[in-house]
């Protein structure tokens, strides 16, 4: 887990979550719980700190631009769309990567360029 202007949330050795926008952890739905608010801009993301090391169960990726997680424990992190900033990206094997462009739905890139 790293924290810059975003949240890099590791997930095992091949895959990488990276928060840019705020997001909602909460035990459970969002719509039943609403939990509390990560703010990677401004490095609060302490709430987070249980993730280290849970196990993720289940990722969606919106039409509507939004990333779910759920974690093992039940713990539900939600990352909303944002009109003007790319929100959220999960880069994986084979350079593998998906990401919410701002305003726009998710994208699927099967190769990523190095640099």
């Amino acid at each position: 887990m790293t924290v810059d202007y975003g949240l890099t949330l590791a997930l095992g050795e091949r895959w990488k979550v990276v928060l840019e926008m705020p997001a909602r952890l909460s035990a459970g739905p969002a719509h039943t719980n609403p939990g509390v608010l990560l703010t990677p801009e401004t490095q609060d993301v302490a709430a987070a700190l249980p993730l280290f090391g849970a196990k993720v169960v289940s990722a969606v990726a919106f039409k509507s631009g939004t990333l779910r997680m759920v974690f093992e424990d039940g713990t539900h992190l939600t990352c909303p769309a944002d009109e003007a900033f790319e929100a959220w990206q999960i880069t994986g094997p084979r350079r593998m990567a998906v990401r919410v462009p701002a305003g726009r739905r998710p994208q699927r890139l099967v190769r990523l360029r190095s640099e």
